[in-house]
């Protein structure tokens, strides 16, 4: 008798958005900014982060721990 044991790992990287400014009170506007968070190393290419005002944020890079993505006007 043969016995075959597979085991599936299932990989599962996640990520939070851990903290955001969507509009600093006083006369900094367009210095908003969104925290990132990831205890695995997230790899970023192919994701975007867009504003109300439709303007897209292409995101590349590796990172693992907090990353804080900031719009500058």
């Amino acid at each position: 008798m043969i016995v075959m044991v597979i085991n599936f790992l299932s990989v599962v990287n996640a990520i939070d958005i851990s903290e955001i400014e969507q509009n600093p009170v006083g006369v900094d506007s367009g210095r908003e900014w969104v925290e990132l968070y990831s205890l695995d190393i997230f790899n970023l290419e192919g994701f975007n982060l867009e504003n109300n005002d439709g303007d897209i944020h292409k995101l590349s890079g590796n990172f693992s721990g907090y990353f804080v993505v900031t719009f500058e006007s």
